[in-house]
Formats: C-alpha cells, structure tokens, sequence
C-alpha cells in the first residue's frame, strides 16, 4: 500500500487541495491500465507527457495522482500531490518506504535470465522469510516502484529485476534501494 503521507514526506512534495483518499493499492503509470485505488504517476518522457493523460487515468478509477504542476481541470474526489519531479519523487519515496518498512533487498542485474533468477532466489528465501518479488511488468525503475508499491510491513525481503532502459539508471536504481 502506498500512504499518500509517506510520498508527501519523502519528496517534499505539497498537496493540490483538499485530499479525499489516504491509501493507495499501488502506482500506475499507464492511463490506459488506470483502475480504481491507483495513485497515477505523471511522468514526462522522450515520447510523451504523462500529465496530459491524468484526466484519463481519474476517468479509469485512480485515487490519487503524483505530479509536478497542477491539473487544469477540477480533481474533486482525487488527492493530488505536487512535487519538483515525479522521478526524483519516486526515487526518494523508495529510500524512505526501505527504510520505514526495514525490507532488505536483493537486485538481480543482467543482460538475460533475470526474471527467472528473480523467481528462484525469492523461492528459496521464502521458506524462512516473508518475500515479495518483481514481476517484471516495465522493467527498470517502473517495475521496481510497482514491486515496492505493494510491499507490506511482513515482508522482511524483496527481491528486484534491475534492468535498464538508459544510461545511469542503475546508479539511480543503486542509490535508491541500495541492494
């Protein structure tokens, strides 16, 4: 679950209005697979801007929605927070949702093979720990926000797929999780 209070604290980040929801199921990304509980992250990308599509993704159910300047149009029902950049944002919220949970982490780096290292280690770990383990649906730091979205306080491990998309994103994925 992600706490609308920990993403607050761990960015800096300022509320956008009155919040109407505090608890989150995990983070969206994609508008389009927006469902209802999400905290949609506006990202802003080579091929797009995902605050164009933060109507979209209230349409399709999200509760809360990360960004880093205001909707345009009214977000009655929907908490909404502010911050410099919502990469930076999530990068931090890492940091701080480790620490506060005590999870340690394990990252599986690669060029093949990955996910199914991923599976073995969090298999084996899982019969004397409570384990939570990637499921590679993005890849890189999507995937490993949409992993520590839906960590909870009994897991003692999470196992990672770090994989990479452009350079400098392991150091980013490194500093986050520290594995």
């Amino acid at each position: 679950m992600i706490s609308l209070y920990d993403i607050l604290e761990a960015s800096n980040g300022q509320l956008f209005g009155e919040p109407t929801a505090h608890l989150f199921t995990d983070f969206c990304f994609d508008s389009r697979r927006a469902q209802q509980g999400q905290f949609y992250v506006a990202i802003k990308t080579e091929r797009g801007d995902g605050h164009r599509y933060i109507r979209e993704a209230i349409e399709n159910g999200v509760r809360g929605i990360l960004c880093a300047r205001p909707p345009e149009f009214d977000v009655d029902g929907v908490s909404v927070a502010i911050v410099k950049d919502t990469e930076t944002a999530l990068m931090a919220w890492a940091r701080f949702i480790l620490k506060k949970l005590g999870t340690s982490v394990i990252g599986v780096t690669g060029s093949a093979g990955k996910s199914v290292t991923v599976a073995a280690i969090a298999q084996v770990l899982a019969t004397r720990h409570p384990v939570y383990k990637s499921t590679g649906v993005y890849g890189g730091r999507l995937d490993m926000m949409l992993a520590l979205s839906r960590l909870t306080p009994e897991h003692k491990i999470v196992v990672l797929e770090l994989g990479v998309a452009q350079p400098g994103e392991m150091a980013e994925m490194v500093q986050a999780v520290n594995p």
